[in-house]
Formats: C-alpha cells, sequence, structure tokens
C-alpha cells in the first residue's frame, strides 16, 4: 500500500475517537464532468470540481493528501463553505481522491474518481458533405462529418494543417466546417485534392482528403490587369492606410472565380468585384502596406515587383502636461486610464494647450481616485505610458458576491440581470470573449441608484458577440480592486451552490441542414439593373416545425454588395457583425416567412444569402441545392463608390469682405451616380478645420454620373491673415444605391470607434492621385501674408446652466456658454470650439460650439447638449475642459479641467443620483408597415402599465405589450398598413420617442426590355480610286478600312500637327483661321451649338425653340474651359455646360459600349443638360448645331454630303469649299439618365437660313436626344486632317462659280467628330499645296456635350 494512503488512513482512524462531529461533503459536478478527453495541445484531462462543505466549526480548508495539496475557501457563509477544487491528469484512465476537510476540531471527507480517456481513432469515420467551395464570408471551406468522434474530444492539427481553421458549427451533430487560409489556397490551387491532418493523443493522426475543383480554363485568368498607381521604382502611399490597388477583369463563366493576391511576406488579400455585367466582371484587390524593401505581387498567374519607400468627491484630477511637442499632423489620439476603461479616441483639439502644429504644449486633466488599492496605475496615450499615483493606499475591498440572471427576449436578444456589492462601490463589469470582443457594463447600465449593492441590466446580443466566453467576469471596483469570478459554480453568500452561467444558444438535436426543407421566394428571377427590390423567403423543417419556432432564425445577405454595404472586411471577418433580419412563424401556413431587400446593380447570377442560428451556426446558399436558390439579373454592376478623376485648384476673384478658395473636383459615378458626401480639410499650421457638406444637387451641371463640384473654404479679408497651406484630410463619398468610398490620411475617431478598420485601399476616392498628392493641399490667397507674432488667447467666462444633474432623468439636457479674447490677432472665423465632459471611465461628450459673435479681438459662443447619455458620469461626475480656440495668427488654445478651476471656471459637474424609477425610452428594434412584434428600449419599463402609439393623422393607438425585466418591452400584434412616422410614449409620462418604419412595397415589375441598339449596315467603299487605293487602304463589308496614317470615308485625308486653338471667352466656339501665304485666301472654319429644339415625336414639328444667350466662362486648366448657360422654360431653369478640352496625343475611349478613336490634336466637347420641362409627354429634344467652313477665294465650288462612317456606328457631314473640307462625325447612341439609347442625327437645312456660295457652305445637324428626366450628355471632338481631293461639278449638292476651275493641289482637313455620349463630331480642313508650299492652319470650335435621359 503506498505510504501515503496508509497515513492518510490511520490519520482518518485517529480522528474519529477525537471529535463527536464532522463536516458534510458534497460534490456539485455531474457524472459527465468527472470524465474527460485529452486536452491535444497539452496531452492532459482537465477537471474543475466544487465541493460545498456545511457542518458546524470554523473551517480552515480543503486537503487533498494524494499529492498532497491544499485548497482555500472560495466563498463562505456562517454555515458553509463553497470549494473549486482543480485536477490534471497525464494518463489514461481512472483515478480516486481522497479530499479532507479541515476545521479548528471538525473533520470530514470525500472520495471523488476522475476519468481520462484517449480517443481511438480507428472507431473514426468522415464523409464530405459539401466540397470546398467559395463564399464571400467564409472564402474557401467544407463542411465535413466525423463519426464516432466522443462528445467532449479535441483535436489538433500537424504543420502541414496549419493554415486550416475547424469549427464545430452544427453543435451536437458530427459536422465540420472547414475553413481554409488565403496561404493555403495560394499553396494548393492546382490541386484536386487538399488534404488535413487531424491530431489525437498517442501520436495517432487521421488524414482527410477534401475535393477542390479547380478551375483549369484560361477564362478564368485575369485580363486588362492595372495598377494604381503605375507600379515604379518608388511605390507611393496615402496616409497611414492606402496603398495602392489592382484591378482586372474576368471573364469566367463561374459566377465565384478564385483569386487571391500575395505579397511578402506571407500576405494575402481577395479581390471583390466592382463592375461589369454577367460574364464579364471588373475585380480590385488592394496592396498592403508594408516595412521598406522590394515587394513582389502575385496574382494568380501575374507578377510585379515594386520598390517600397516610406516614409469635489473622492475623485481627483491627474494633470498630464508635455511641453514642446513637434509635428502635429491630425492624428488621433487613443487614450486609456486603469485596467479594463474605456477607450476613448480623440483627435485635435482634445488637449492641445497653446501653440501651431510645429510646436505646441499639451495639457489635459483626467478623474482619478483619492484612494485606490493598486499604485502606480497606467495611463496611457497612444505609445507613451504615465504612471498615476493616488493620495492613499489602501488594502483592497473583496466583492463579496455576484450573480447573474438571463432573461430571453428572442432575436438573438438576451437581458443579464447582475446582482453584486462590494463596500467600495462598483466601478464596471468586463465579460472578454475568445474571438476578442469585450462586454463592458457599467453604472450606465444600473438600475438601483447605488454601486455598493446594486443591479445592472444589460441588454446582450449573443449573435453579435458570440458565446465563445473566456470563462470569467472581472468585476472592477471604485479602489481599482479586481475580482474574476469564473463561470460556473461561484456561490452567492444566501446560496453557496449558485452556479453562473451567461447565454447559450441550445441546438442540441439539430441538424439545419438537413432539416430545412422548401425554400421558395416571393419574386425570383429578379432583374436588378437599376432598382432595388423588397422580396420575402419562406421555408419550413417538415415535421421540426414546432421545435424551430421557439428558435431565433436571422438572415442577411451575403452577396458581394450586401456585404461591402455592411462593412464586411474579408482579413478581418470574425469581427463582421452583419444587421439580421428575422424569420417570423406563419402558423396559418404552417411555414416560417422572411422579409428582405435585394440591393440594385449586385453581381448577376445567385443571389447569395445566410440562414443564422448562431454566431457559427449559419447555412450558405451555396450549400444548398439549385431549386433554393435565388436568382438575378443585372446588366450594370457597381459595387463601388464614387470616385475623383480631376482636381483642379480655384481661387474665386473677391468683391466683397470674404474671400473663397480650394478645388473644383470631378466626381464620377457612371452607373449609380454620386448622391452626397463631404470633405474634410486642416490647416497645416494652425489646425482650422472646415467640414464642407455637398450632395450632387451642388453639382454645377446637375449630371450625377459625372460633375464638378466647389470644394471652398472661406476667409474675413476685415481680419488679418497668414500663409499657409490647407490640406484635405478626410473624404467620404456615396453614390445614389449606398456604395461609399472614403479616405483618410490617418485612422480618425470614426473608424477606432467601429470594431475594427482594414488596410483595403479599394475604396479609396482618390486612388487616381496616389502619385499626385500635392494636390490635396494648396496655399493661401496671396493677401495672407502676416508674419506670424506670438498671442495669447484668454478665457474670459465659461459657465455652464447647471452645477449638479441626475443622470437617470428625463431632461438630462446642458448649456454652455463662454467667452474667448485675442487682442493680437482675434479669433477666426468658422472654427467651433469644443467642451469635452469625460467620466471617470473614459467615456466622453463632445459639445461642438457654435458662434454667437465675433470682433476684432473677441468671440462668444454657445453649445448645447440636448440629452446625455443615461447614466452618464454617475456616480462620480465628469469634468470639463474646452479647446480648440484658433486666431487669425495661426495659433490654438485650450482649456483643460485643472486650468479651469484655477481660473475659477467651471470645471465639474456633480452627478450624484441615477433615478433608477424614471421611465425613459431609448429605442426601438426595426418597425415596418407590415405589422407585428417590436421591441422597445429603455429603462424603468417594469413600471409602465401602457403603450400608446400617436399616428399622423392624430388618431391614437393603446398597444398590447410584454415587459422584460427593466429594460425591454415587447409591443405585440401592431397594426399593418402604418407607413409614415409615429410617436410612442408610456403611462403618458415618458418622453415622446419618434419611429419611422420602414415601408416593404413588393410591387416588383420587370424592367421593360430596351429596344436594340442601332448598328451600322454595310455599305459600298468609295473613293476613286476606290479607298485611296492599294496603298491607303482595302474595301470590307462594312466600307472602307484604312491604313495608317489615312483616314476618312475613303482613306485619303490624314492628321496633321496644329498649335491649341485660342479660347473665346464669351462663348464656347473655337475659331481657326487659315492664311494662303502664297495668295493670301483666308480659309475660315467654324462650329456652334445654335439651340435646343423641343418637337413633337409623332410629326416632327416644333413646339418651341430655345436659343443661347449669355454663357459664364471658366478656365479650369490649361487644356480645359467650361462654360455655363441657362434657359427657362415652364417655370424650370436647364443648366448647360459646355466643357472644351485640347487633346495632344491619341487616346481611345468608350461611350456606350463603342470604343471610339479620339485623333491627337483634337478638341473634345462635353455638353451636358440639366433637366428640362417638357410640354407633354411626346415631346422630345433636340440640340442645333451649325458647322460652316469659306474662304476668300473667288470661282471655286463648294459641296455638302451626309451619310454613315465605315468601321463605327456614326453618321458623317462633309461640308467643302475648293480644295478646303470640314468633316463631321455623330454617334448613333447614347447614354440618356444611365441608359444606352439609339440616337438620331438629321439635316435640318430646310428649317433654318442656311448659307451656300461657290465659297461658303453651311448645314445645320440635330442630334435627338428624345425625352429624358434628369440630364443629358453629348460628347464630340475635332482633329485636323489633310486630304488629296477638292470640291468640283460633279460633287455631291455642289455650287459653283461661272467659270470656277479645279487647282490640282493637296488639301488640308478638320475632322469633328462627336464621340461622347451622343455625338461625335470631327472637323476637317483641307489646306491647299502649290508646287513645295503649303498653307498653315488655324482651327475654330464651337463643340458642346450633354447628357440625358429618356
Amino acid at each position: 500500500m503506498n505510504r501515503n494512503r496508509l497515513l492518510f488512513l490511520l490519520f482518518l482512524l485517529s480522528l474519529l475517537y477525537l471529535v463527536d462531529c464532522q463536516y458534510q461533503l458534497k460534490d456539485l459536478s455531474s457524472d459527465t464532468e468527472k470524465i474527460k478527453y485529452f486536452d491535444s495541445l497539452n496531452s492532459t484531462c482537465n477537471f474543475k470540481i466544487p465541493i460545498l462543505v456545511t457542518g458546524q466549526g470554523k473551517l480552515v480548508n480543503l486537503i487533498d493528501y494524494s499529492i498532497p495539496r491544499i485548497w482555500l475557501p472560495f466563498i463562505f457563509n456562517s454555515t458553509s463553505t463553497l470549494f473549486i477544487t482543480n485536477f490534471n491528469l497525464i494518463e489514461q484512465g481512472s483515478k480516486n481522491f481522497n479530499i479532507v476537510a479541515n476545521g479548528n476540531a471538525t473533520f470530514g471527507s470525500i472520495s471523488i474518481n476522475l476519468t481520462c480517456l484517449a480517443v481511438d481513432t480507428s472507431l473514426l469515420s468522415y464523409k464530405i458533405i459539401k466540397p470546398v467551395f467559395w463564399s464571400s464570408t467564409y472564402k474557401y471551406s467544407s463542411i465535413i462529418s466525423i463519426d464516432g468522434l466522443p462528445n467532449g474530444s479535441t483535436f489538433g492539427f500537424d504543420n502541414s494543417s496549419i493554415n486550416v481553421l475547424l469549427l464545430n458549427v452544427f453543435n451536437s451533430t458530427p459536422h465540420f466546417r472547414v475553413e481554409f487560409k488565403e496561404k493555403y489556397y495560394f499553396l494548393n490551387h492546382e490541386n484536386s485534392l487538399w488534404p488535413i491532418n487531424l491530431s489525437f493523443k498517442g501520436s495517432q493522426t487521421i488524414t482527410i482528403n477534401i475535393p477542390f475543383n479547380s478551375p483549369k480554363t484560361s477564362l478564368d485568368s485575369p485580363l486588362d490587369i492595372k495598377t494604381f498607381p503605375t507600379f515604379s521604382n518608388v511605390y507611393d502611399y496615402m496616409g497611414d492606410i492606402f496603398g495602392g490597388a489592382i484591378t482586372f477583369r474576368s471573364v469566367s463563366i463561374n459566377q465565384r472565380p478564385t483569386y487571391s493576391l500575395y505579397s511578402s511576406p506571407s500576405l494575402y488579400t481577395t479581390p471583390r468585384p466592382i463592375s461589369g455585367n454577367e460574364n464579364n466582371i471588373t475585380y480590385i484587390v488592394y496592396c498592403r502596406r508594408l516595412t521598406s524593401g522590394v515587394q513582389t505581387f502575385y496574382l494568380n498567374s501575374f507578377v510585379s515587383s515594386s520598390g517600397y519607400n516610406f516614409s469635489t468627491t473622492s475623485q481627483l484630477t491627474f494633470d498630464l502636461t508635455l511641453l514642446d511637442r513637434k509635428g502635429y499632423d491630425f492624428q488621433t489620439y487613443q487614450y486609456q486610464f486603469k485596467f479594463g476603461s474605456y477607450v476613448m479616441n480623440l483627435p485635435f483639439p482634445y488637449g492641445f494647450r497653446n501653440g501651431t502644429n510645429s510646436l505646441f504644449d499639451y495639457s489635459a486633466s483626467f478623474q482619478t481616485t483619492y484612494k485606490s488599492s493598486i499604485s502606480p496605475t497606467l495611463l496611457r496615450i497612444d505609445g507613451d505610458s504615465f504612471l498615476v499615483s493616488s493620495k492613499q493606499i489602501v488594502s483592497p475591498v473583496e466583492t463579496s458576491s455576484l450573480s447573474v440572471h438571463l432573461t430571453e427576449i428572442g432575436d438573438f436578444k438576451y437581458i443579464l440581470r447582475i446582482i453584486c456589492s462590494n463596500t467600495a462601490g462598483i466601478k464596471y463589469f468586463i465579460i472578454p470573449l475568445n474571438n476578442g470582443l469585450v462586454i463592458k457594463i457599467d453604472n450606465s447600465n444600473s438600475i438601483s441608484n447605488s454601486v455598493l449593492y446594486g443591479v445592472w441590466e444589460y441588454l446582450f446580443d449573443i449573435f453579435s458577440y458570440g458565446s465563445d466566453y473566456l470563462g470569467y467576469i472581472t468585476v472592477v471596483d471604485y479602489l481599482d480592486g479586481q475580482k474574476q469570478f469564473s463561470l460556473d459554480y461561484q456561490g452567492t453568500i444566501s446560496n453557496l451552490s449558485y452556479s453562473i452561467t451567461l447565454p447559450k444558444i441550445d441546438l442540441k438535436n439539430c441538424n439545419y441542414l438537413q432539416d430545412i426543407t422548401n425554400i421558395s421566394f416571393l419574386n425570383n428571377n429578379v432583374d436588378l439593373t437599376n432598382q432595388n427590390v423588397y422580396n420575402m423567403m419562406y421555408f419550413s423543417f417538415g415535421q421540426k416545425n414546432s421545435f424551430y419556432s421557439s428558435k431565433s432564425i436571422g438572415f442577411f445577405l451575403s452577396d458581394p454588395k450586401s456585404l461591402r454595404d455592411q462593412g464586411f472586411d474579408s482579413e478581418n471577418s470574425k469581427n463582421f457583425d452583419p444587421k439580421l433580419m428575422f424569420a417570423q412563424w406563419d402558423s396559418v401556413n404552417n411555414r416560417f416567412s422572411v422579409t428582405f431587400k435585394m440591393p440594385a446593380n449586385t453581381v448577376p447570377g445567385q443571389l447569395d444569402y445566410s440562414i443564422v442560428f448562431s454566431r457559427d451556426d449559419i447555412i450558405q446558399s451555396v450549400l444548398l441545392p439549385m431549386e433554393y436558390q435565388l436568382n438575378v439579373t443585372c446588366s450594370n454592376v457597381d459595387i463601388q463608390g464614387p470616385m475623383i478623376t480631376n482636381i483642379v485648384y480655384k481661387y474665386n476673384p473677391s468683391f466683397t469682405d470674404a474671400i473663397s478658395f480650394g478645388w473644383t473636383i470631378t466626381i464620377e459615378d457612371s452607373i449609380n451616380g454620386f448622391d452626397y458626401g463631404y470633405v474634410i480639410i486642416r490647416g497645416v499650421i494652425d489646425n482650422s478645420l472646415y467640414n464642407i457638406s455637398f450632395s450632387s444637387k451642388n453639382g454645377k451641371i446637375g449630371n450625377k454620373l459625372k460633375d464638378n463640384y466647389d470644394i471652398l473654404i472661406e476667409l474675413d479679408k476685415t481680419q488679418k491673415c497668414i500663409p499657409q497651406y490647407y490640406n484635405i484630410t478626410y473624404v467620404h463619398l456615396v453614390d445614389r444605391f449606398g456604395n461609399e468610398a472614403t479616405f483618410y490620411k490617418h485612422v480618425t475617431d470614426i473608424e477606432l470607434n467601429k470594431r475594427g478598420y482594414s488596410y483595403d485601399s479599394t475604396g479609396n476616392p482618390l486612388i487616381n492621385f496616389i502619385t499626385q498628392q500635392s494636390l490635396l493641399g494648396i496655399s493661401s490667397p496671396q493677401y495672407c501674408n502676416y508674419s506670424q507674432i506670438e498671442s495669447t488667447i484668454s478665457l474670459v467666462s465659461f459657465t455652464s446652466n447647471i452645477s449638479q444633474m441626475d443622470s437617470g432623468l428625463s431632461n438630462r439636457s446642458i448649456t454652455f456658454d463662454f467667452v474667448a479674447k485675442d487682442s493680437i490677432w482675434g479669433l477666426k472665423k468658422d472654427q467651433f470650439p469644443i467642451v469635452y465632459l469625460v467620466s471617470d471611465i473614459f467615456k466622453s461628450v463632445q459639445c461642438v460650439s457654435k458662434i454667437i459673435s465675433l470682433n476684432n479681438d473677441s468671440g462668444v459662443y454657445q453649445c448645447t447638449i440636448g440629452q446625455l447619455p443615461l447614466g452618464f458620469g454617475f456616480p462620480t461626475g465628469l469634468s470639463l475642459s474646452v479647446y480648440g480656440f484658433i486666431n487669425n495668427g495661426g495659433q490654438f488654445a485650450g482649456f483643460s479641467t485643472s486650468m479651469l478651476n484655477s481660473s475659477g471656471f467651471q470645471s465639474f459637474i456633480d452627478v450624484p443620483n441615477y433615478n433608477s424609477n424614471t421611465i425613459s425610452i431609448t429605442g426601438v428594434s426595426e418597425v415596418n408597415n407590415l405589422g407585428g412584434d417590436f421591441l422597445i428600449y429603455g429603462t424603468a419599463f417594469s413600471l409602465i402599465n401602457s403603450v400608446k402609439a400617436t399616428f399622423s393623422n392624430g388618431s391614437q393607438y393603446f398597444c398590447d405589450f410584454t415587459a422584460f425585466q427593466n429594460s425591454v418591452i415587447k409591443v405585440l400584434k401592431f397594426p399593418a398598413g402604418i407607413n409614415d412616422p409615429f410617436t410612442i410614449i408610456g403611462n403618458g409620462v415618458t418622453n415622446e420617442f419618434l419611429v419611422t418604419p420602414i415601408n416593404y412595397n413588393f410591387n416588383y415589375t420587370p424592367i421593360e426590355t430596351q429596344s436594340p441598339i442601332v448598328t451600322s449596315s454595310p455599305q459600298k467603299c468609295k473613293g476613286s480610286p476606290e479607298c485611296g487605293g492599294t496603298s491607303n487602304g482595302y474595301c470590307s463589308i462594312s466600307g472602307c478600312v484604312c491604313y495608317p496614317p489615312w483616314i476618312g470615308i475613303d482613306c485619303t485625308s490624314q492628321i496633321i500637327t496644329v498649335p491649341p486653338p485660342l479660347v473665346d471667352s464669351e462663348k464656347p466656339a473655337t475659331s481657326i483661321d487659315v492664311p494662303n501665304k502664297s495668295n493670301g485666301n483666308n480659309i475660315t472654319s467654324i462650329i456652334s451649338i445654335v439651340a435646343l429644339r423641343e418637337i413633337n415625336s409623332i410629326n416632327g414639328e416644333e413646339i418651341k425653340i430655345h436659343y443661347f444667350g449669355k454663357w459664364l466662362y471658366s478656365n479650369i486648366s490649361q487644356s480645359v474651359s467650361q462654360y455655363t448657360s441657362n434657359i427657362t422654360n415652364g417655370g424650370k431653369t436647364t443648366t448647360v455646360v459646355a466643357t472644351l478640352e485640347w487633346f495632344t496625343v491619341g487616346k481611345n475611349i468608350s461611350f456606350a459600349n463603342e470604343q471610339i478613336t479620339m485623333n491627337p490634336f483634337s478638341m473634345k466637347y462635353t455638353i451636358e443638360l440639366s433637366s428640362y420641362a417638357f410640354t407633354n409627354s411626346l415631346s422630345h429634344l433636340q440640340v442645333v448645331m451649325s458647322a460652316q467652313i469659306q474662304s476668300s477665294e473667288k470661282n471655286i465650288c463648294s459641296n455638302k454630303d451626309f451619310g454613315n462612317t465605315t468601321t463605327q456606328n456614326l453618321n458623317y457631314i462633309k461640308l467643302q469649299v475648293a480644295s478646303n473640307s470640314f468633316y463631321g462625325r455623330y454617334i448613333k447612341r447614347g447614354i440618356v439618365d444611365g441608359k444606352i439609347v439609339n440616337v438620331e442625327n438629321e439635316i435640318l437645312d430646310s428649317k433654318f437660313n442656311v448659307v451656300q456660295a461657290e465659297n461658303t457652305v453651311q448645314s445645320y445637324i440635330g442630334i435627338l436626344i428624345g425625352k429624358y428626366e434628369n440630364y443629358a450628355t453629348i460628347d464630340p471632338d475635332f482633329s485636323i486632317l489633310i486630304d488629296s481631293n477638292s470640291a468640283n461639278s460633279n460633287s455631291p449638292n455642289s455650287i459653283c462659280a461661272p467659270n470656277s476651275k479645279l487647282k490640282t493641289n493637296q488639301l488640308v482637313g478638320i475632322i469633328i467628330g462627336s464621340v461622347g455620349f451622343l455625338t461625335l463630331l470631327i472637323i476637317i480642313i483641307f489646306l491647299m499645296y502649290k508646287s513645295s508650299h503649303c498653307l498653315f492652319i488655324k482651327i475654330i470650335f464651337y463643340k458642346i456635350t450633354r447628357k440625358s435621359k429618356l
């Protein structure tokens, strides 16, 4: 017999004679808790056994004589003590443990038998439920089942499977989801089997080979690869986050082709679709920012290398002052004080006491405790740490008890009610999870107005956070003490056997992947082109419907567009928190239903969706049969936010006391159209901030697809001003269907306050300017020429309307009034200081001021917070500070809590009370026009006995409801058909809360099929010889095909070099005079926009005509000019904008799915029209243009011709005098209100007084853009050619002088090509050559483009 055991038995026998009473020991664990399987990581079996000891006498400890070891009491009362014992077994089999309770004169014992088992892999088998498949949420994954695996057993991976994550996602069923990391795909994408090796105790391993259908077709190879910026020796970045990106096109027949971008060392990113149509999708992927060095990118088979070059109470205040800080560049600082406090993310001006960005002093005050059981504590500000000591160090106070009570309210939501006591006062509770998320419950959740012994309620969303808890709750008190309570047998003084539990979703015996059936949709095969569509899904679980009807079942769309809208980041998917729609049980039809909105312009094919049973239990639609798929079509994919394509400095002339300057930016969103956005601009020296908000209504043209917007700062010329640069530091743009594009120089509080942010630069609206970042800065106007002189900004007064508040009252409003002064510089216009209210746990509220008055040396400010958050500042109060005063001399100032106090100003607000009996409504769950149940959130709901809704027509409705604890009310069977906003109020005394219902409209109407887009029909080749001869071109079925450099209908013209034309500042016309040096003859060519004609679409009769009057000229850049004119019709103003741009090199452009070649030395006109008030539904609009050419030479011929071009879908017109030609092209298709439509071009000479003589010819061309609603665009261009033919009496429609002769000279022409949205005009002026001499040319244009919608 073991010596220790013998001694133990003798010891027990002796006790029988020494004592007359014993302790009673009880094992509180279940039988299953005493049987464990080896942990695959450390090859041990770990047990935690609670033992409750009752009896007389003072209990000292528990003793395990088999090791030996001693356990101390965990919690006790006058009659009982609870111990938590821990055992670790390293050998397989069973082992008995004898435990003795030892008191002063009392003993007791218990025997516990524990068993440790190993998995027998020979009894295991596996099956592939779903081979490797791709989904946007889990990337590469598979579903497998492992049969024979005992409950509670674990396994690991060997080194070959380190890039695999295997999750049991079906609870008690043996099904697992296998997730493969990007690296695994990159290393194995050519293999048809993906192996994973599972390891068990005793070097046992099983290998599972999962099939992968590797795409072998060349259609899956990336095409048209482009980089942003173009790769060079140095790779540039924008700010801290945004790097470059790569776009490519895929013509894969697979809706979800697999692509991955790898960059050394071991960084993998996933491309996402942004545009295109079926089987022709453009993707974008970002390049992660790394340290300096050479980095190589691999996009499947594509490789590209580039170098990187980076560059009044018991509370006190702790005052932190840092002098002579240098180089602030608009960063956001992160603050955290003491263990577990909230993180406060605050940029300038918080803490900035005085100075400029180049040299400043920092000063801030933070609440701390007078007494602490821990000293010193730590204050962290970004990367810096500061030690903070309390005035008095005291012994810690024990948190004597904690209990948690759960109430399930549905839709994955629970109320956690915590009851806890601590004589020092409870500051907050912390519940950490394995996914990195942390739940913090503070005194804003108190419902008992006491922090010593109180009750807290917290609304917990188990889907949002998950239920993979780390295993404990930490209680933090006001002496900085901490105590952890494990999530098991914790006990309370009144109930020592009490066990703490947190919400778990019970899905035992649920095999939902097998159970779900009869999935259908209200609408299927839906066209999502340019429209959102509301839909409804139906499903059931057959014989198990009643079982599932008690479960929360969520739903969300997981197509690329929906994921993008909800902030999904494939590199941080564990924190993805989609908004769920919830299924409702329909007892009448014996099925579930869920409503949802399908997004416009998403990827066509199967619209991915997910059915949710818990955070890890999700059915993805790709796992389901084809008959359960939701199919959509879309001809215009758009999952990319608006992009900025041009930036031009703008300084407005000043005729008043104000001067404005900034930028004109061009925003393009060619499918959805731009909706709204804002730009933040910061002064580089003084940190001044300008937030410029704008929408598509502010565009100069009224064209949502492409328009120019002024982003301007305004300064007061009556005040002094120093020279400095102003930089764009933040841009946020949104299109009409919610696609966002965001740029920030540094991560801001906006991003930091989210669960996470990524390095994804694919949504950077400034991605076109990575190598032109200097454009984001602009210097101040010349009048800002004062030298910096140091000055002092002083605070004259600072008051608030309250000094103490109850944070539970219905009225929690507060107002601050303050005055500041700078007698040297004066305070800067449009800069608004901020009052900060900060609690002891680093929660903050900011109050942005407004300017009441501002004079030469002082400013009067006021700010109001309508309602402070419930419980904010309870019970320790709120410290006050004010920062962000900026003078005209480039200096800023602010005042900390201590500075306010030392100046005699109010610096603190006491919050001693939190009235828990004040009923307050703080929010609601989704309410829609279909009626049904919804939740109301707030406080003191246990006191509510009525809930009243008041509708927009004044009628009232008293709701049936159920109250859950103190925090939630469920309104039952709310009536359907309520479309307008309404208010709700409880007991007739709470705050009135405004509810805006979502209006579901299920009247889906398929989009009408548009008329087929015309293409050019076969035509006869022209010229004599045909097509200019064999050296110039050849004849095809569509007409002449020219060899470079020959162009034109008959391949007899060539492009020649001309200088840029002179700009007319009064009208959008360009005139080119061509002198003939040998004989003095002049050639003049003119093209112009004449009018807008409203015509009857049935008979072509003219209804109205609008001639253009005055044009407003604006110089955009050296090569771009812009003209604006207005016409008024029917009380509505139509704005016409003409933008003229000169090209010196050839360029291919795409319009209406037509490729057009812009010739070098050409002028492009963009004519854009805003909405027009049509007389009736039969009216159409026509743009009238005039073309004319004339010569000073006499006794010659002129002619005109109109027809179709040869190689493109264009009309042409040819005007000719002698050997000089004027040639124009007009495209026969256009984009109207974002749609491709057919366009008719016609000659209108019979309707206007045309001029034609032997040396002058003119023609009017009508471009019929039809009827539109919002905008129309035309985009012509003009270039110069040399031609080899001249007009004669045999030319079509010719007029000749009586004795004219033909000359045998060469011709120079001007081509006017109308290539944009509706027309492409090319002017050709032919210059005559005599012997070795040639005429020089000069061209005049008049071209405008419009954008329309039929």
